[in-house]
C-alpha cells in the first residue's frame, strides 16, 4: 500500500485523487490547496473531501480533519510521518511555482518520491537547476507527468526507436471543457499562451474579464500553436531530438464537453534502411483532459515510489523511464 496525497485540487489534482482511491495499492492519506488541507491518519474518504470541497471551496469545512493553516505542505508533512508520495497538480505558472514547492519540501526533510503535472517549457527548465538538490535531499522526483507533456511524450520518445533520425514530432490536442474557464483557471491560462502567438507572460497577465472577451469573439473554440508545452524539454532531455523539432498546438472547445478534434502525437522520421516514415498515435475521444493527464500522473506516482524504495533518488522526466534514445 502506497500512501499519499495531492498537494492542489483543481480538476486534475480531485481527479488524481479519486484514480488512487480506486485503486487498491493506494491509501490517499491527504489533500492540500493554498490555504488549507484536509489529513485523515486512516485515509481520506475522497468522494466527501471532494463533495465538500466542490460545495463551499474549502478543505477546512470537512469536519473533524479540514485544517485551516498558512503553511499546508509542512502541516502535510508533519501531520502523516509514514508519506511516501505526493502529487503536484498546482500550476505552471509562474515558472517557479512548483520550484519553490520542491524547494519546501526539501526545506521540511521529506526523501519520498514526487511528480508533477507541469506544462510550460521554462518551469521544467527553473525545476532542473535544483538538479544536485534534488539528488542530495534523496528525493525521487519525475517531471512532466500529464498527457503533454507526459503520456505524449513518453510515447514519442518509445515511438522515436522506429528511426534511426527523428525529423520531427508533432503534438495536437483536443480538448472539451464546459466553462473551461471557472473549472480549470490556470490551464487555460497556459493554452492562450498559444493563442496568436500571445505568450506566457502576456496571458498571465490577463484578466477574467480580458478572457471571458478572448473567448465570447472566438465563439468558445480557440486554436492554439506554437507552445512551449515541456514536450520539447523533455525530448531533448531524452536525447531524441531538439527542441526546435517538437511542435504542440490544438484546439480546445471551453462550451462543450466534446473534444472538437482528435489528440494525436506524430514521429516523422529516417529508417536505418533509408526509408521516410512517420507513426501517429490517437487518443480515444471518449476519453477526458482529466483521465489522461491524472491517469498517467499516478502510473508515474507508483513508478517514482518505487525507485525511491530503491533508494534511487534525483530528477528525471518522463521521458527518461523509456527505452534510451541513442542517436
Amino acid at each position: 500500500m502506497i500512501k499519499t496525497a495531492v498537494i492542489g485540487t483543481g480538476g486534475i489534482g480531485m481527479a488524481a485523487a479519486t484514480i488512487m482511491d480506486l485503486k487498491s495499492g493506494f491509501q490517499v492519506m491527504g489533500l492540500s490547496d493554498k490555504l488549507d488541507l484536509v489529513v485523515f491518519p486512516d485515509g481520506v474518504n475522497v468522494t466527501e473531501a471532494l463533495r465538500i470541497a466542490k460545495t463551499t471551496g474549502r478543505l477546512a469545512d470537512i469536519p473533524q480533519a479540514g485544517l485551516e493553516d498558512p503553511d499546508p505542505l509542512s502541516a502535510l508533512i508533519r501531520d502523516v510521518p509514514d508519506l511516501e508520495g505526493l502529487i503536484l497538480t498546482v500550476p505552471s505558472l509562474p515558472h517557479d511555482l512548483v520550484t519553490r514547492q520542491v524547494q519546501r519540501l526539501i526545506e521540511l526533510g521529506f526523501k519520498g518520491a514526487v511528480v508533477d503535472v507541469l506544462d510550460q517549457s521554462r518551469a521544467l527548465e527553473h525545476l532542473s537547476r535544483l538538479r544536485q538538490e534534488i539528488r542530495n535531499a534523496g528525493l525521487t522526483y519525475i517531471t512532466g507527468c500529464g498527457c503533454t507533456p507526459g503520456l505524449l511524450t513518453a510515447a514519442a520518445s518509445l515511438i522515436s526507436h522506429s528511426f534511426l533520425e527523428v525529423d520531427g514530432i508533432k503534438i495536437r490536442f483536443g480538448v472539451g471543457i464546459t466553462n473551461y474557464l471557472d473549472r480549470d483557471e490556470a490551464s487555460l491560462r497556459e493554452i492562450l499562451a498559444g493563442f496568436r502567438g500571445m505568450g506566457v507572460d502576456r496571458a498571465e497577465a490577463l484578466t477574467r474579464d480580458d478572457i471571458h472577451a478572448i473567448l465570447e469573439e472566438q465563439n468558445g473554440i480557440l486554436e492554439v500553436s506554437g507552445l512551449s508545452h515541456g514536450d520539447d524539454v523533455l525530448i531533448e532531455w531524452a536525447g531524441v531530438t531538439s527542441r526546435e523539432k517538437v511542435e504542440v498546438g490544438g484546439r480546445i472547445d471551453t462550451k462543450r464537453d466534446i473534444k472538437p478534434e482528435s489528440t494525436t502525437v506524430t514521429v516523422m522520421g529516417r529508417t536505418f534502411d533509408e526509408r521516410q516514415a512517420s507513426h501517429t498515435l490517437t487518443l480515444g475521444d471518449e476519453t477526458s483532459m482529466f483521465a489522461n493527464t491524472a491517469g498517467p500522473a499516478v502510473g508515474y506516482l507508483a513508478r517514482a515510489v518505487e525507485l525511491n524504495r530503491q533508494k534511487v533518488s534525483g530528477l528525471f522526466g518522463s521521458t527518461d523511464l523509456m527505452p534510451l534514445f541513442i542517436r
